[in-house]
């Protein structure tokens, strides 16, 4: 699977560009000077408004954040499509289980644990079928509440494979969420967390600007699991995966992949336990254990 990044279409240079500048809080003129030169050779009036806006945007975007472990209000956007010939999971022998089921389960683990970390943190969870967005809870801190919404949770079975639009996704948040007035010590930060599973239906935006007004936020995160068939000529879970990496417009996001092993699956999904505003960048991020010697005085 491509790294991170990788995306090397015009939309995707608009990441970059917003990631050199999300990594130094000094917004020099040379970067400026890039952002233009973008502008310069992008074709379509669309293209034009798209880079005009990434340039006056720019400025409210950085990393000087608060290291604070404050309570977090985390948004599962749960896509609940079932493909086509759709590769289940196998565990122990001869026992299958439907993509669905298994990151059910994942995510009621990390609700448990996020919750022991900090009980003030809510969850709401919505989910993405064919071409509608549903909410499915409501913010709460009840464990129990939300497994119980987890579980009533079905799939719905794709008839056509047809491009994904993910404004309809962000639209709904955007009516959903009231983000408080920007401050230097904010009393909650907002996350969603998008599990995204379909490997023939390319993810696009007919409409951007829910997104980008969210973006304007600095307590807004967005992180992705792609949960996607094995790799093969026959798929495009490859591709698909590059045009996922354009939600990290602020280069503050996790965006992971991970194929049909459950166990990978549940590590995943553990990565994303750590808070936003205290954990390092994606590729920063090291999951080693390290065993370090005692010595005695």
């Amino acid at each position: 699977m491509a790294q991170k990044h990788d995306s090397g279409d015009e939309i995707g240079s608009i990441s970059r560009k917003l990631e050199s500048i999300s990594t130094d809080s000094n917004y020099s003129i040379a970067e400026h000077s890039r952002i233009d030169e973008y502008s310069s050779y992008v074709s379509t009036t669309e293209q034009k408004m798209e880079a005009n806006a990434v340039k006056n945007e720019v400025y409210m975007i950085g990393n000087n954040l608060p290291r604070i472990n404050c309570p977090e209000k985390i948004i599962f956007m749960i896509d609940i499509t079932r493909e086509p010939d759709c590769t289940m999971y196998e565990l122990g022998v001869g026992k299958k289980y439907l993509p669905l089921h298994i990151i059910k389960k994942a995510l009621e683990v990390f609700i448990l644990a996020k919750g022991r970390l900090n009980r003030a943190h809510e969850f709401a969870i919505m989910t993405l079928g064919d071409n509608t967005v549903n909410m499915v809870c409501d913010f709460t801190n009840n464990s129990r509440q939300l497994c119980n919404a987890l579980e009533k949770i079905n799939e719905v079975k794709l008839e056509e494979i047809n491009p994904c639009d993910l404004s309809q996704c962000f639209e709904k948040i955007h009516a959903f969420v009231t983000f408080d007035s920007i401050s230097s010590i904010p009393t909650s930060v907002t996350r969603v967390i998008f599990i995204y599973t379909r490997s023939y239906c390319l993810p696009i935006f007919n409409d951007i600007r829910y997104f980008k007004k969210m973006m304007h936020y600095p307590y807004f995160f967005v992180d992705l699991i792609y949960v996607h068939e094995p790799l093969s000529d026959d798929n495009m879970s490859e591709r698909i995966y590059g045009e996922l990496q354009r939600l990290d417009a602020k280069n503050s996001s996790y965006i992971l992949e991970v194929g049909r092993n459950a166990a990978q699956l549940y590590n995943t999904v553990v990565k994303l336990i750590a808070h936003p505003l205290q954990r390092p960048k994606q590729d920063d991020a090291n999951y080693n254990i390290f065993l370090t010697e005692v010595i005695d005085d």
